[in-house]
Order: structure tokens, then C-alpha cells, then sequence
């Protein structure tokens, strides 16, 4: 049901007439803190929520990581969770064993300071596969370098047989080549800041 305009009202509608769900993605439908503190009050047997795009701030992601224990996947990319929302977001989240994957991209409060330090652990937890958190506007060099680190420490000391290390090493070169893209666009960036 991604793209459509459902709002609040639609969001509740879903939440009170559908128990039993254990999927839902409401992706892009203007869906604020209401909508979504009704779908993690009403659907708790929900393991996979895509919320991406909506307009959903700290108060309704604060209520999905207070009901939903049972989320495998979360989606809250390009949302409006606030700088101050986001560190006890992620904490209560961390205490969540099932999260596999976790998306909070392009929220305003991926820029909190404290943000990549809770993130760093959540990469360390043996459940978590993917981490997925960017600044609104952009991650630092730095910090983006700090969260592979915090990766690649839960990937070494993860078993792996033979036949996953090449797998393994392509990421890894993926990675690199991605965060060294990172950094020439920033050292663009900053001479054309210069040069201007």
C-alpha cells in the first residue's frame, strides 16, 4: 500500500481492522507520529514495518520500538525523527534481539553527535545484518569510516566458512571504494568552497 496518501486516518484505519498482520509497508503516505503510534499499539504481531517516507517524528518511532518486539525489519528512512529523539530511539531499539535489518536513513537526528556511537554497538550485536543511517544531510567522513570499522569487527569475529570469504572480500572492497568516494566528494566539495 506504499504511495498513497493514506495519512493518519488510513494508517489507523489498517491498525484497528488488522490484527493479524505480520507485514505492512505504508512507505510514502504522509503518515505522522498518530498514524504511526496506532499501527505499533494495534499490530504488535508485525515482523517486517516499512514506514520510509513519511512524516513520522521522534514520538511515533519512539511508540513502534516501545510495542513492536517482534520486528525482524524496520524502515524509518527520510522520516522527521528529531536530533534529540534519535539516541533513546536506538537504544530501546538495541534491546530488540529479533531486528535483523534496521533503516533510519535521511532523518534529521542521524546528525546527533551520540547517533554513530549507538549505532558502532548496534553493528557489534550478533543478530543485526544491516544497519543502514546517514545524516539528513550527510554523514561526516569520519563517522561513516567508524561505523565500517564497527562492521568489519562484527564480521571477523562472525564464523564464516570457506566459501563465504569471497562474498566477504567484495563487500569489503565495496565499502572502501564507497567511503574513498566519500572523500574525494568532500575534498571537492571543500576546494570549490575555497575557490568560490
Amino acid at each position: 500500500m506504499a504511495h498513497n496518501p493514506i495519512r493518519d486516518d488510513g494508517a489507523a484505519a489498517i491498525a484497528s481492522n488488522l490484527h493479524n498482520l505480520a507485514e505492512l509497508d505504508l512507505g510514502y503516505n504522509m503518515i505522522g507520529n498518530i498514524g504511526a503510534t496506532e499501527i505499533a499499539e494495534q499490530l504488535n504481531l508485525l515482523t517486517d514495518l516499512d514506514l520510509e517516507y513519511n512524516q513520522i517524528g521522534g514520538s511515533g518511532a519512539a511508540a513502534i520500538a516501545r510495542h513492536l518486539h517482534n520486528l525482524v525489519r524496520l524502515d524509518l528512512a527520510g522520516n522527521h525523527i528529531e536530533a534529540d529523539r534519535m539516541p533513546s530511539l536506538l537504544r530501546t531499539l538495541s534491546q530488540h534481539d529479533r531486528i535483523q535489518t534496521l533503516n533510519i536513513r535521511n532523518n534529521p537526528g542521524c546528525d546527533a553527535p551520540e547517533v554513530t556511537e549507538i549505532a558502532t554497538d548496534q553493528n557489534r550485536r550478533p543478530g543485526l545484518e544491516r544497519l543502514h543511517i546517514s545524516g539528513h544531510d550527510k554523514m561526516p567522513y569520519e563517522e561513516g569510516q567508524l561505523l565500517v570499522f564497527g562492521l568489519e569487527s562484527r564480521i571477523e569475529t562472525s564464523p564464516v566458512d570457506a566459501s563465504a570469504k569471497p562474498t566477504m572480500r567484495r563487500f569489503h572492497i565495496i565499502v572502501f571504494a564507497l567511503l574513498a568516494l566519500l572523500a574525494l566528494l568532500s575534498l571537492l566539495q571543500a576546494l570549490g568552497t575555497t575557490l568560490g
